[in-house]
């Protein structure tokens, strides 16, 4: 299992050292934990899977790695069977996880921590939805994640024209995109964000939050005034 992960996602990422937290809601150990980016703002609350699920795993999918969509695939149906790719892919965020801000090493070879990984896992996949949205010749998936504790965390992904099972690969026209609705420092704001096909993070401002459909309606509109070629 461990060498299979590897090769499809790469080497693991390096842990840092803990940072105190405020006074309230506490981290769930080994799982979260305290961060702190910038003194000026202070800690902030941390989940590492749902940051690689939303920053690293999501994009790479979507946008350059066609061979391991199937899991993606599964997530947009509703259900049960939505329910089974959202968890598939979020094993997929844990593993990279290990060794990473606190998370155990080698997590991946230890029945009980599997056990109590899945157990911590399940309430977040329970809020994780996939809503389709036609505009003309544009399809926007529209993604609710579990609501964001602290910033970096989206409430929103938006797959702009992803290819669909058995379709084959993307068209020059309408090559897929990623976006993110972030939570902001401020709790009531959220970032426009896109992740491109080459790995930069764009930002396009704050805004309040919205609905869905809100939310795939100002991707589309982004999309046609920023086109991207492949």
């Amino acid at each position: 299992m461990k060498r299979l992960w590897s090769r499809l996602f790469g080497a693991g990422r390096r842990s840092t050292g803990p940072v105190a937290g405020p006074p309230g809601r506490q981290p769930i150990a080994p799982y979260e934990c305290w961060t702190e980016d910038d003194p000026e703002e202070g800690p902030r609350l941390f989940r590492p899977i749902l940051y690689v699920l939303q920053h690293d795993v999501l994009p790479d999918l979507v946008m350059r790695n066609p061979s391991r969509r199937p899991p993606l695939f599964e997530a947009l149906q509703p259900g049960v069977a939505g329910a089974g790719g959202w968890s598939h892919l979020m094993s997929r965020s844990a593993y990279l996880c290990q060794g990473w801000h606190g998370w155990p090493e080698d997590m991946f070879d230890d029945e009980a921590q599997l056990e109590r990984l899945a157990a911590y896992v399940k309430p977040l996949v329970e809020h994780m939805a996939a809503e389709r949205h036609d505009f003309g010749g544009d399809v926007v998936w529209m993604v609710r994640m579990p609501p964001p504790v602290a910033a970096l965390e989206a409430h929103f992904v938006a797959l702009l024209n992803p290819p669909s099972p058995g379709s084959g690969e993307e068209t020059a026209s309408r090559p897929p995109r990623y976006f993110t609705l972030e939570r902001s420092v401020a709790a009531d704001r959220y970032c426009f964000c896109e992740w491109t096909a080459e790995g930069s993070h764009e930002n396009f401002g704050e805004r309040r939050l919205m609905t869905g459909e809100a939310f795939a309606a100002l991707v589309v509109a982004h999309g046609e005034r920023h086109p991207v070629r492949c």
